[in-house]
């Protein structure tokens, strides 16, 4: 009996032990199963805030987007009501304007003979003055340079003023004609750098900042390789002896003009040399009367 007593206890302890063996075993999958679970958790809330940050941009995108649309809607509104705002005034000016009458360019063709050189009474510092008949009146018609086309407004602003003079002694402006006119002398215009520097201009004019070019990888080495094309192009009309048209020179001084200012006959002059002369013959009435 003692000994079964024994065997029993024996076989009780190895039960014991292999109980504990697998509770151990079991807590250590536990703590595994916790630590997988805590690890996926961590995993989980990481992914979800990456999902919370990706809806939050395509949020902020398309609040961006519809931020530059309304953007681009707008100035290309304003753009177009400023162009159309300054038409109305340049119609207005030119065209509805009672003070003096709109020619046409085909209207002075046909009264200066296609702008004959026979016609030619003069030259300014704008361009040549042609002597025709409009409305079987003997007018003066002065047009402008070519490469005076750039200063329209200042043309519109002189046509304004003449248009408000009216005195005894200074010329009577009877009509204007603002439509821009074609150089067709000028054949080697440098065609591929103006399309390279015109493609840069309008790269850069785009609203968006990101989708302008890089300043210094893009634009300077275009404008330094255009830029030295220029200087290749001035030395060598240095070389070849060209100098300044005509045009660009005083009739009084016989200088190219440094502030060109427009006389009563409608010719240009240096404005240091009109008022030389008109102190001159101030002098010589005063002398007169003397």
């Amino acid at each position: 009996m003692y000994e079964r007593a024994c065997e029993e206890l024996v076989h009780a302890q190895n039960k014991v032990q292999l109980l504990s063996k697998e509770c151990h075993e079991e807590a250590r999958r536990v703590d595994a199963a916790l630590d997988r679970k805590e690890t996926l958790s961590k995993i989980a809330a990481e992914e979800k805030a990456k999902h919370l940050q990706a809806l939050k941009e395509v949020e902020d995108a398309k609040d961006l987007l519809v931020k530059e649309t309304y953007g681009r809607e707008v100035a290309e509104l304003n753009a177009r009501k400023e162009s159309s705002e300054k038409q109305q005034i340049i119609d207005a000016l030119i065209s509805s304007d009672l003070r003096y009458r709109r020619y046409s360019r085909e209207e002075l063709e046909a009264a200066t003979d296609f702008f004959s050189e026979n016609n030619v009474i003069g030259e300014g510092g704008y361009g040549k003055v042609y002597k025709c008949n409009l409305d079987h009146t003997p007018v003066a018609v002065k047009v402008l340079w070519p490469d005076a086309i750039n200063k329209k407004d200042e043309f519109l602003k002189e046509v304004e003023v003449l248009s408000q003079i009216r005195h005894p002694h200074m010329v009577l402006l009877l009509g204007a004609c603002p439509e821009r006119l074609l150089d067709n002398s000028v054949t080697d215009w440098p065609l591929a750098e103006v399309e390279e520097l015109a493609r840069i201009a309008v790269k850069c004019s785009n609203l968006r900042c990101r989708d302008r070019p890089d300043l210094d990888n893009e634009v300077l080495p275009v404008l330094k390789r255009l830029k030295d094309v220029a200087e290749l192009a001035l030395r060598k009309t240095e070389k070849d002896n060209i100098y300044a048209p005509s045009h660009f020179f005083c009739p009084i001084l016989q200088d190219v003009m440094e502030d060109p200012y427009i006389a009563a006959d409608g010719f240009t002059y240096e404005h240091r040399a009109i008022k030389a002369w008109q102190e001159k013959e101030t002098q010589r009435i005063t002398s007169d009367k003397a």
